[in-house]
């Protein structure tokens, strides 16, 4: 009797029965009564379990009893569209074929994850061959978040004052990749050389530059091999470049004057001997 009381239960009720029945044991009071009494005991708290956790719906869930015959579970809302779906207000979206939770709010939202100050949260995703595949990590006690992929130990880490390193675990600058950056174009903010062109500007004069190259060895304005310390600052450099470039046209300039009148002198001369 007791066996087909038990199985003619449905699945969410046996459940209730269930964990009734755990906390009679766990309070060691079924112990003092006898069978029969067990049983209309039981009886009560399924009689109880029905008005206090609601009436079990098989087709649908209920505001109490967030559990329908699809298996979703609602949190916040009696029609639940993924397997856990946790609501603060209805915006009416549909899930993803591959979604399993979905948290809805009409207003700001937010998923936390805490855990003590001096320890790691993680974001996981796994598979059948690694438990641990893919994700991020915040370290809390060294204020830095961590990405991976494919097994890799670390990919990308965004230190404590904001700096973002790739392949780079102690990023010292904004940005620090250690490895190859391709792109189509790269936009580099810095002042520009056009007072170069200027009336007061001091042009170097060819003798001096060769002067300073034989002494030197590199180009005035620039840096040494050695100073640079094989690290190219972008934007200086191509500013100084720049200015390089267009201390050259000026020069270039002054050589072509300086040939038309070479040639215009000729001519006369030439046309002096007839």
């Amino acid at each position: 009797m007791i066996r087909f009381f038990f199985q003619t239960l449905p699945t969410f009720e046996l459940f209730k029965v269930k964990s009734l029945g755990l906390i009679f044991n766990q309070l060691q009071i079924l112990n003092f009564f006898t069978m029969k009494t067990k049983i209309v005991l039981l009886s009560i708290l399924l009689a109880l379990g029905f008005t206090a956790f609601g009436q079990w719906n098989p087709t649908s869930a209920t505001a109490n009893d967030p559990i329908g015959r699809s298996g979703n579970v609602g949190v916040g809302t009696a029609s639940p569209i993924t397997k856990l779906h946790v609501s603060k207000g209805n915006l009416g979206v549909s899930p993803h074929s591959a979604q399993t939770l979905l948290v809805e709010d009409n207003n700001h939202a937010m998923i936390s994850i805490v855990t003590p100050s001096n320890k790691i949260g993680y974001y996981g995703f796994a598979d059948t061959d690694d438990n641990f595949v893919a994700g991020m990590q915040y370290n809390h006690y060294a204020n830095k978040m961590t990405f991976r992929v494919n097994n890799h130990s670390t990919d990308m880490v965004i230190s404590s004052n904001g700096n973002v390193g790739i392949k780079n675990t102690s990023p010292q600058n904004e940005l620090d990749v250690c490895g190859t950056i391709r792109g189509s174009e790269v936009k580099v903010e810095e002042g520009w050389c056009d007072f170069v062109f200027a009336k007061d500007y001091q042009l170097p004069t060819l003798k001096e530059e060769a002067q300073h190259i034989q002494e030197k060895g590199h180009l005035s304005g620039f840096d040494s091999a050695e100073e640079m310390n094989g690290e190219i600052k972008l934007g200086d450099v191509t500013k100084k470049q720049q200015l390089k470039i267009e201390e050259m046209m000026l020069h270039i300039i002054q050589l072509s004057d300086r040939l038309e009148k070479l040639e215009v002198e000729n001519a006369q001369l030439k046309k002096a001997k007839k």
